[in-house]
């Protein structure tokens, strides 16, 4: 099958170590590497010289690493791929052999069928231990999402400027799509991004018959599992609409209606609404139904559990009236759940309390009271513990002539001291496992900020998932580069200190320790004591509240 190159991209860099001729003489047992022969001492360094590389390929006194960086946009037959080769070829000195690494990353469409693969085979230089891995039609996964990330870092240490760098990648992912555009009907599209035009051209080339929206299906936030299976789109003969409510469980024409004109897709929001109210009190606003499915902000999915099933109905009445509140005004929707959290704790300790605020000053004052008396039913006095170099590395910074002061908070004083500045409830995070809270300070006023703490293969991340100025409202975006100027800082961090996370909790009679520890496969966290007993968050006995 003939191959066309449509463009190519060859990148070499070279590395040359030349190392001395003789040891000193005693030799000193540290003279010696872990496989008992002399080390060689390095005398000289060469990076990106060919000419050198050239010298000393056969210099038994050099170690030599050519590194080659190979891009493509190519057709074979029906298949239009992005492929990617990397290939390190090494010799280290005292020996006369090369060793070899070769890896390759691809993006393939077929442009008959609009199938869509993508994959990666590594240490493909050794047919037996290599790394292959395939997917095909993965938009679900929104893995296509990350392929201009992934040729950036492909080509990060030959284009070193940003602004180069990305321009240089739309360049090369509008030849891909220009070439897909030949294939299709509607030249239109090549306004669409990447994923946009790849799952626009499976569903036209799969015969599915869908809406002039359906752009908008594949901008939701982070993972499409939204998006129909073709089983689903089987069932449904064919129909986008309702094999996308098949997915989902959506059911009436009125939210089919609203789904055709909407143009953002968030079922979070919805999906919160329905668990809590029932699709007859929801479905009876179709400004607050529209409204619900096109919003724009992120809630996390944990918050669709929540339920007020044994709440009166004047509890649920006013519930309701706030939650349209909270909508139409874009206040912080995750206080909105923290309250109804609240009202559940204190319920089931034996609390008479009830949903009372009808408006939103009335529910941030409800709010602060409700957030002090759980409090009281914490368990002594807590102080948050981090690694020093970790710790320390939070310093003040200036940005557009303002000064900003990031303070993480660590002990119970601290949250309680934050809550009550910023009128919210972070009070109640102070033992929250996945959480590191801190206050960001530019003169009076403040942001406080929340990352979610995570672990993937043994390394810690954390993603800010709630920044919020007093009285939980948003932010203006005069806040925005400090915030990232501060997500950059946690990276940074993280990268140059072991991070530890650990609580310590004070009682009138003890004090006890805790580690951060993983739940099976790495599904949140817990509190664990030297013994690895979790950490019991409710009062055993009415001594257990005295400080």
């Amino acid at each position: 099958m003939d191959r066309k190159v449509i463009f190519s991209d060859l990148r070499k860099t070279y590395w040359v170590g030349l190392h001395q001729e003789t040891n000193t003489y005693p030799i000193s047992s540290k003279r010696y590497g872990k496989d008992g022969k002399l080390l060689f001492r390095t005398a000289q360094e060469y990076n990106d010289d060919e000419e050198m590389y050239v010298k000393h390929f056969a210099d038994p006194m050099a170690s030599v690493t050519c590194h080659t960086r190979t891009f493509y946009i190519e057709r074979v037959g029906d298949k239009l791929s992005i492929k990617m080769y990397e290939k390190f070829k090494t010799r280290t000195r005292g020996t006369s052999y090369f060793k070899e690494k070769k890896h390759m990353w691809f993006f393939t469409v077929n442009l008959v069928t609009g199938d869509f693969y993508q994959g990666k085979l590594l240490n493909y230089q050794n047919k037996i231990k290599r790394t292959k891995h395939i997917r095909r039609n993965c938009f679900y996964d929104s893995i296509v999402s990350f392929l201009p990330g992934i040729i950036s870092d492909f080509f990060y240490s030959y284009i070193k400027d940003k602004d180069e760098r990305n321009e240089y990648i739309d360049y090369l992912l509008n030849i891909f799509k220009y070439e897909m555009l030949a294939h299709m009907e509607n030249k239109t599209l090549s306004t669409y991004s990447l994923i946009r035009l790849l799952y626009v051209f499976y569903l036209t080339k799969k015969g599915v018959k869908y809406p002039n929206n359906v752009d908008v299906f594949t901008s939701g936030h982070g993972k499409l599992d939204f998006l129909p299976t073709m089983k689903e789109f089987k069932k449904t003969k064919m129909k986008y609409m309702d094999a996308f409510m098949l997915r989902n469980n959506l059911k009436g024409d009125k939210v089919k209606k609203i789904l055709h004109t909407i143009s953002f897709i968030n079922l979070g929001w919805y999906k919160i609404a329905i668990n809590l109210f029932g699709t007859e009190w929801i479905h009876q606003d179709d400004e607050l139904l529209t409204e619900l499915l096109n919003n724009q902000n992120q809630i996390n999915s944990s918050d669709t559990n929540v339920t007020i099933s044994n709440w009166s109905i004047g509890e649920k009445k006013r519930c309701f009236e706030m939650f349209k509140k909270f909508t139409w005004s874009k206040t912080s929707f995750s206080t909105f759940v923290d309250h109804i959290k609240l009202l559940n704790y204190l319920k089931e300790v034996g609390e008479d309390v009830k949903w009372e605020s009808k408006n939103l000053v009335d529910f941030s004052q409800e709010h602060q009271f409700l957030s002090e008396l759980k409090q009281s039913y914490v368990i002594g006095k807590f102080t948050r513990i981090y690694s020093d170099g970790f710790l320390n590395e939070f310093k003040s910074f200036e940005i557009n002539g303002e000064k900003y002061h990031p303070k993480v908070l660590l002990t119970t004083d601290d949250f309680n001291e934050e809550s009550s500045h910023q009128h919210n409830c972070v009070r109640g995070y102070v033992d929250k496992t996945s959480s590191f809270v801190l206050s960001l300070r530019k003169g009076d006023e403040r942001a406080t900020v929340e990352y979610e703490v995570s672990i993937s293969q043994g390394k810690f991340h954390m993603k800010r998932v709630q920044y919020l100025a007093k009285h939980n409202k948003n932010l203006d975006e005069s806040w925005n580069e400090a915030l990232n100027f501060v997500d950059g800082m946690i990276n940074k961090n993280l990268r140059k200190f072991v991070f530890i996370m650990g609580l310590k909790k004070e009682t009138k009679s003890k004090t006890y320790e805790y580690k951060l520890k993983p739940n099976e496969n790495n599904l949140g966290f817990k509190w664990v004591d030297d013994n690895g007993f979790e950490m019991n968050r409710n009062p055993s006995s009415f001594f257990d509240f005295l400080i």
